[in-house]
């Protein structure tokens, strides 16, 4: 390989093992070999269509503690090229990526001026002495013209964010509010809700052009988060600590739409269990694209419980290709009797690398398309502001009407809708293991066990019952709930989902 001829000829690592009669297997092939004897230290597999990089050397620590006074001198850049050239051999491309800068000023904007300084006034409440507000993680200080403008030099304080919250904002390159709420009152008003009901996620805005995360934004400073209305959205171009459910972080390179919500869920709200949330998110953000008049055959896709997926023609193979671009996370905490949540969101919307975008998606369409078809580009304001249009309607319709006043659009999107029954009126239609597997996980999150009605009653009834039992409003025999607090929404759903499993086994 190009990349690995390019490195010394000898690398100082330190060993954890080797690789004896590497010579015996076809599909293995030696990477590197140690100098003093002839056995691999790092050997290629193919595995069917995959391929695997085994190492019996550690690349990621120092072999001396003799280097340059930063840790990164010449066996840092030897040891770092080497860890490039492998994954090049996996046809990965890797490239440096600079950490940018956080942002000091995030800046707040609302669609009625009014609901803006209500939200001001009952922030001022946590002020400090000093005129900051202390939260857990952060601390915050509400700046306006008519204020100390001198303020943002003086406070030395690295976790200080200023909340820039003026009538007339200084013109951002990378968010324009002005568009933002124009796309919000077109999505209200294509609505046929509008009508007659006032709709208000996205109505207050927070942007950061830099932020570690949305998400932490919110939920590292819960005293500042309860103060913030339902449907408030924090937004960053770019993140430098986002995350996932799995708990990996990354840095959000431009072009990635990113945000998180504030909403609140009343625990009473029994036929809408909270666990939904999730798969009503992630559903947003493809109806949000996919019923654009035009956008309709954009193939994104779900893929359960709440990743977003874009469809492809791979270009070796000429065969569909389905690739994540987006994925969603639900955070709770426990007030009242409601549910506070976090709700985040990443996609992909005009960053071609790795992979895909969704406008690359938009591009790809129009390659296909007569002149007078073609499809223009989405932005960032656009889409942030119908996906949370979407989402809302779907919510309201979700309490209002349980988990079955979306069931079809979100298997018509879900990638594993061939193993969903599509009639559901025959209710005796039998399921093979692989489908009951993926329709039984779908159904403890979501209760949607429509092909067998007994087992889909089963699952609602418990999710509903275990919230009881958490909240002390019931008793569940054989559980023992003491050390359980009513924002484990894991706890809800895994309690549920062992009796689910004990309802299956017995029927």
């Amino acid at each position: 390989d190009t990349e690995l001829k390019s490195l010394p000829q000898e690398i100082y690592l330190n060993s954890d093992g080797y690789f004896g009669d590497v010579e015996s297997y076809s599909n293995v092939i030696p990477l590197a070999t140690f100098k003093d004897h002839d056995h691999a230290a790092v050997i290629k597999c193919d595995l069917g269509l995959g391929k695997a990089i085994l190492c019996g050397v550690d690349p990621f620590s120092p072999f001396t503690n003799d280097q340059d006074n930063d840790g990164k001198g010449d066996e840092y850049t030897v040891r770092k090229q080497f860890i490039r050239s492998l994954l090049s051999v996996l046809g990965i491309v890797s490239t440096d990526i600079s950490i940018p800068n956080l942002s000091k000023e995030i800046y707040l904007r609302a669609l009625r001026p009014a609901s803006r300084d209500n939200l001001l006034h009952n922030i001022k409440q946590l002020e400090e002495s000093d005129g900051t507000i202390k939260a857990e993680y952060n601390s915050f200080q509400v700046i306006r013209s008519n204020e100390n403008e001198d303020f943002t030099n003086n406070n030395s304080d690295s976790q200080m964010l200023n909340i820039m919250a003026d009538d007339e904002l200084p013109s951002l390159s990378h968010f324009d509010f002005e568009k933002y709420f124009r796309s919000l009152s077109n999505a209200r008003h294509s609505t046929d809700a509008y009508k007659f009901r006032e709709l208000e996620f996205g109505s207050l805005i927070l942007y950061g052009e830099v932020l570690e995360s949305t998400q932490t934004l919110l939920e590292k400073n819960i005293k500042f988060t309860k103060q913030l209305p339902n449907g408030f959205v924090t937004v960053a171009t770019q993140q430098t600590q986002g995350h996932g459910r799995g708990g990996n972080t990354w840095i959000s390179p431009p072009g990635c739409l990113q945000f998180s919500f504030v909403m609140r869920h009343s625990v009473k709200l029994q036929s809408a269990p909270v666990v939904f949330i999730q798969y009503l998110l992630s559903l947003s953000v493809v109806e949000a694209v996919r019923t654009k008049p035009g956008y309709e055959e954009i193939p994104l896709k779900l893929k359960w419980p709440n990743d977003i997926y874009a469809e492809i023609i791979d270009s070796s193979s000429k065969l569909p290709k389905l690739i994540k671009i987006g994925g969603v996370l639900v955070k709770s905490e426990f007030f009242n009797n409601e549910f506070l949540l976090i709700s985040g969101c990443g996609a992909n919307l005009d960053n071609a690398a790795p992979t895909t975008s969704i406008n690359q998606l938009i591009q790809n369409y129009n390659q296909s398309q007569h002149v007078s078809k073609q499809l223009r580009p989405l932005s960032q304001e656009e889409l942030l502001a119908e996906i949370l249009v979407e989402f809302e309607m779907l919510y309201k319709e979700f309490c209002e009407r349980g988990y079955e006043s979306f069931l079809d659009v979100y298997y018509k999107r879900w990638l594993h809708r061939t193993n969903v029954p599509e009639d559901r009126s025959n209710r005796n239609r039998l399921i093979d293991d692989e489908a009951k597997r993926i329709v039984v996980s779908l159904a403890v999150g979501a209760a949607s066990l429509i092909s067998v009605p007994p087992v889909a009653t089963v699952a609602n009834t418990l999710v509903t019952h275990a919230i009881d039992v958490i909240n002390g409003d019931a008793e569940y025999p054989g559980e023992r709930l003491m050390n359980i607090r009513p924002n484990h929404v894991n706890d809800v759903v895994g309690l549920a989902r062992n009796q689910v499993r004990r309802f299956l086994g017995n029927h």
